[in-house]
């Protein structure tokens, strides 16, 4: 509930490759819905600390840089929120406060006379910063480098009492979704010598980015849609993938969702925030498009670099070391790095783009058809590392658009199944395979036989063709009373038997074998039978029954689905 003397306050921590612009913007949002006034708050001068420790920039570089970062925030914050009830300060202007230079003295006075809170301090100075010193190779150097940096989060504390203690403000708000370990140590009175400074605590609130989707549709002209009314919930921290055949509207909505197209009607929020009218450029995505857009006079490690110089603020060495490592991860061959896009294969290309893509650390990982060109290795290989970010948290949400079933079932633990534009199906992936929700479903994913028929009302059904009768025994089908309710009876390849155990089973059929697809440990058997239904089963028989020789095919399990 909204207060009318309450304010929140953000912590925005410089030196965040993930405090974007859209998250500053998604963090006002939420707390001008809880509060009266919004202050943002810039930790210039700490990060000043971290400038100077990790790239050994001079005094005077330090300045330019965090005077630029702020000048370009501030700027964007006021554009954005033409209002009194958001403000933007920063550290530096607080310093000589009297009241503030108390609570800073009394940490760097803990910090001097407190062993277990100096080492608090610096397990949470690396958990804090260890992506950054992992990616200049400083792992080794900790004893070095932590006390240098710990008085950055010295400051960040002491101002964080400081404004909850003085009544400046009641609420912190930040992208994270758990506060620093160090804090509840603090307040749980860990350190004797600074339990005169926690009467009050700022209440934390991490603001999760849930995407949603309500209602979107698009058409290319007004007597088709590509998209017709889907309403999607894609929670924060989700792998999700979005199949569907060609033409079902799949690159469209990932399009939409990016920005890069608009629809015709439907709202898209992201973390409560509404984010229907902001650019892509504005919006927290990243996407690897079919055709990779990569700039065509750049080489393969300048693709990577531009991001991180541009977007996210790395110097010219840094963006370069960090596009090299990104490159490295994605198996690109290192003597292709100053390669143009078009000297290098689709394979290559396709690593760069995704490369490019990983090293922005963006909330929402867009990805359309990301094996089209990798081989198997090449795919493990992805598969593996985009679980490891998601996982990391070095990405929040991804999204992959992909006729691979292998990939998305390796990578996403949820799908969209989309046909002709429509919605067919949003759950876990393990659940549609496991028990498709309709016999359209079922043909979608390719994995399933389809046998379409009549059920009658004690469950019996008739296939189509008039070629057998099943009895539901199980009676999973519930009888509907209406004699001719038209039905279909599923079954997945994996539960297709052939030869003697076939024959042992109901319902089963007798066919020649028209199609045999050696796939490697396993085959692929066509079945067609007299009435020209043609069936599939996979087979791991070391030798698959011979083309064209006459075999039985029957069910070990099926599905009864009412409905067509």
């Amino acid at each position: 509930m909204r207060e009318d003397h309450q304010t929140g306050v953000l912590f925005v921590s410089l030196g965040a490759r993930a405090m974007t612009p859209e998250y500053v913007d998604l963090l006002i949002s939420r707390a001008n819905r809880d509060c009266s006034r919004c202050v943002v708050m810039l930790l210039d001068v700490a990060e000043e600390t971290n400038l100077r420790v990790l790239e050994g920039l001079s005094e005077e570089q330090v300045s330019a840089r965090v005077r630029s970062y702020c000048d370009e925030l501030t700027a964007h914050v006021k554009e954005r929120w033409r209002s009194p009830q958001v403000t933007v300060t920063s550290l530096s202007s607080s310093l000589n406060n009297p009241l503030f230079v108390r609570y800073r003295e009394a940490l760097a006075g803990a910090y001097t006379a407190d062993r277990s809170f100096r080492s608090a301090i610096h397990n949470q100075t690396y958990q804090n910063l260890q992506p950054i010193l992992n990616r200049r190779g400083a792992k080794n150097s900790r004893a070095e480098i932590v006390p240098e940096l710990a008085p950055y989060l010295l400051l960040e504390l002491a101002y964080k009492l400081f404004v909850a203690n003085e009544g400046i403000a009641g609420v912190e708000y930040a992208a994270a979704c758990k506060e620093m370990h160090i804090c509840d140590a603090i307040y749980a009175g860990d350190f004797e010598c600074l339990k005169q400074y926690t009467g009050r605590r700022l209440a934390y609130v991490g603001v999760e980015g849930d995407l949603i989707l309500e209602k979107i549709s698009y058409g290319y002209n007004s007597s088709r849609l590509a998209v017709q009314d889907i309403s999607l919930l894609i929670r924060n921290g989700a792998s999700y993938a979005i199949v569907g055949p060609n033409g079902s509207g799949k690159t469209t909505l990932l399009k939409i969702i990016a920005g890069h197209s608009t629809q015709l009607s439907g709202t898209l929020s992201w973390g409560g925030m509404d984010i229907t009218g902001l650019r892509p450029g504005e919006r927290p995505t990243v996407t690897v498009f079919q055709d990779y857009a990569l700039f065509p006079h750049m080489t393969a490690l300048q693709n990577v670099a531009f991001g991180l110089r541009y977007k996210r603020g790395y110097g010219q060495q840094e963006a370069d070391r960090a596009a090299t490592e990104w490159l490295n991860n994605l198996n690109v061959d290192p003597r292709l790095n100053c390669h143009l896009p078009a000297e290098l294969s689709g394979g290559d290309q396709q690593r760069v783009a995704i490369a490019r893509a990983l090293a922005l650390r963006p909330s929402i990982l867009l990805l359309d058809e990301p094996t089209a060109a990798l081989d198997v290795r090449q795919r493990t290989n992805l598969g593996g590392m985009l679980r490891g970010a998601l996982d990391s948290g070095w990405i929040h949400t991804l999204i992959v658009v992909s006729h691979d079933s292998d990939f998305a079932a390796e990578v996403c633990d949820e799908v969209a199944l989309l046909f002709e534009g429509r919605l067919l199906y949003q759950g876990q992936l393990h659940d549609l395979y496991d028990h498709p929700p309709t016999a359209q479903a079922a043909e979608q994913l390719g994995c399933f036989n389809v046998i379409r028929g009549t059920i009658s009302a004690d469950g019996r059904f008739t296939d189509e063709h008039g070629e057998f009768v099943f009895m539901d025994s199980s009676g999973s089908l519930a009888p509907t009373g209406t004699y001719g309710e038209k039905a279909a009876l599923i079954v997945h390849r994996k539960d297709m038997a052939l030869g003697d155990e076939g024959q042992e089973l109901t319902p089963s059929f007798l066919g020649k074998v028209t199609e045999v697809t050696d796939l490697g440990g396993f085959s692929v058997v066509e079945v067609t039978t007299a009435r020209g239904r043609r069936l599939k089963s996979i087979s791991h028989d070391l030798r698959p029954p011979d083309l064209h020789s006459s075999v039985r095919i029957g069910a070990r399990k099926v599905l009864l689905l009412n409905g067509e």
